[in-house]
């Protein structure tokens, strides 16, 4: 394209230049287009014109490094500038690998997009930083046509949108290293995507699930979530640390569920948060709840241990409400006192059921067992 007219293009065969320009033309439509059906290796560069957009769309059925290089833009306002992955055989997606960064944080992309709506699913490995405005992994009704976006590095967006069909759109982060996912993170409706960390060093520092809660939180790494997120479920694995730092933490029709004994579900913000939905081990004896806010009241709306914790843990200086049952192996006791010794009349209950049908079919232990717990 040039500045007066616009262009499409499509490459079945490999590609290789220094810079690769998309110019659009001068008017609304005069949009300019590239399809790679093959590996890159370049700069490509997108310019929109200032009433046309420039788009580049990468397609191939097979597991490529797609693109050896980066993709920036010429324009600073975050829009219309589109960069679409997808496979066109249809089926489960193949892996397209980005060696480079997408846009940059005064130049951004105006819209990544993993999977198209009612088309192909898409898979996308990112090994750089990602600076665009709009985020979205959409998934698909076919067989196997699940869409990923698994992302190595820093990823700032405006909007995050996770669109499930009959399969299920995700977003993952990877690789052990310090680095921020930024943006606001949502489904496309109510209970729809996963946001999955499956390495250390990771913070989400947009809200999760504002408008529409996400299905799943999927923590098989130490992650921090520094604002409110809502989801259908939370699922925290063993040795993991989830560290919740918003006002509130609100969890649909599944459960935050912890594994073994060490998935630890932690608040620890620096105002009040509210935690609305059931907190349960995988089993009887996992899972550790611990609340480390210091800075204001962390309040429980709902029963803690249908299925038993291993513990709950009040540290020092922190003010805890329960306004449901709590079941766990081990309560910390010494800091429940801590929290409550300046009140009025300061007490602590503990309890444990006794009747014949309680310790039958909700603990399901034998008189003597609950005894010896005692």
């Amino acid at each position: 394209g040039t500045t007066t007219n616009d262009s499409s293009a499509k490459f079945t065969g490999t590609v290789a230049g220094t810079t690769i320009n998309v110019q659009s033309g001068e008017s609304a439509t005069e949009d300019s287009s590239i399809l790679f059906d093959a590996a890159v290796v370049g700069a490509l560069v997108l310019k929109p014109g200032a009433a046309s957009s420039a788009s580049v769309d990468f397609v191939d059925i097979n597991a490529i490094t797609a693109l050896t290089g980066a993709i920036t833009t010429t324009s600073t306002d975050g829009d219309d500038t589109t960069v679409n992955i997808y496979d066109d055989g249809g089926g489960a997606p193949a892996v397209q690998t980005f060696t480079g960064a997408i846009g940059t944080s005064s130049n951004p992309i105006g819209t990544l997009a993993i999977g198209q709506a009612d088309g192909d699913a898409g898979s996308g490995n990112f090994d750089a930083a990602i600076n665009v405005t709009n985020l979205t992994i959409t998934a698909d009704d076919g067989g196997s046509e699940a869409s990923l976006g698994l992302f190595d590095d820093d990823v700032t967006a405006t909007t995050i949108t996770l669109d499930d069909d009959t399969n299920q759109a995700t977003l993952e982060l990877a690789t052990a290293a310090t680095k921020t996912l930024a943006g606001t993170i949502d489904g496309a409706a109510a209970d729809e995507g996963i946001l999955k960390i499956s390495a250390t060093g990771k913070t989400v520092s947009g809200v999760i699930g504002g408008t529409f809660a996400i299905d799943q939180i999927d923590l098989d790494a130490s992650a921090t979530i520094s604002a409110s997120a809502a989801a259908k479920g939370i699922t925290i694995a063993d040795s993991v640390v989830g560290d919740f730092e918003g006002a509130t933490i609100t969890i649909g029709s599944d459960t935050i569920a912890l594994a073994g004994e060490a998935g630890e579900f932690t608040t620890s913000g620096t105002v009040a948060q509210t935690v609305t939905g059931a907190i349960d081990g995988t089993a009887d004896g996992k899972g550790v709840l611990d609340n480390a806010n210091t800075a204001a009241t962390v309040t429980f709306a709902t029963a803690i241990g249908a299925t038993e914790l291993q513990e709950v843990e009040l540290d020092d200086s922190t003010t805890t409400i329960f306004q449901k049952a709590v079941k766990a192996k081990v309560g910390d006791i010494d800091r429940a006192w801590e929290a409550v010794k300046h009140a009025k009349l300061p007490r602590i209950h503990t309890f444990i059921a006794t009747s014949p049908i309680h310790m039958k079919y909700k603990l399901m232990k034998t008189e003597q067992q609950v005894l010896e717990s005692i």
